[in-house]
């Protein structure tokens, strides 16, 4: 891309260094192998920077039951924290019952229709359960949500059921 390295591919140094790997812009992006002349570094690159054997997920859905849909993502917030959300039909679900929040760090609270766990500690390991009711409140159903966030900040979740 306008000339840079972009996609698969090897860079050699004049120095006999050489890159075999993934590039974006020019950079080093992805899995790659940097072979020096006495040791050889493999494994994945983000932003020219080596990042490690295994890429650590920003999360990770550990399980999942009676979830429609389920998002995680990290917000504008500036204080370190976890904000989940219960919808139902593109609104706020208010008919929950038996409500509860495990988490190995922080304090709870709870903001109106926001359930919220604050001043964590990341890793993050939260598990949400409740009992719903179906959309035409007939009968109900336990809905388990566990998660692990991996990196420090402001996170928003929303289930959907």
């Amino acid at each position: 891309m306008n000339g840079m390295p972009d996609g698969r591919g090897t860079y050699w140094w004049a120095s006999g260094i050489y890159y075999k790997g993934e590039w974006k812009d020019g950079l080093r992006e992805g899995k790659g192998k940097m072979v020096y002349k006495d040791s050889i570094v493999d494994g994945y690159w983000k932003g020219d920077k080596y990042a490690g054997k295994v890429i650590i997920p920003p999360y990770k859905i550990n399980l999942s039951m009676s979830v429609t849909r389920a998002t995680i993502v990290k917000s504008l917030g500036i204080i370190d924290g976890v904000k989940i959300r219960i919808m139902r039909a593109g609104s706020d679900n208010f008919n929950i019952e038996d409500f509860s929040l495990f988490y190995d760090s922080g304090e709870e609270y709870r903001n109106g229709s926001i359930y919220g766990i604050q001043n964590t500690m990341f890793p993050l390991n939260v598990k949400v359960k409740y009992r719903a009711w179906n959309y035409i409140m007939t009968a109900q159903f336990n809905v388990i949500f566990d998660f692990t966030i991996n990196y420090p900040g402001s996170w928003d979740v929303v289930i959907t059921n």
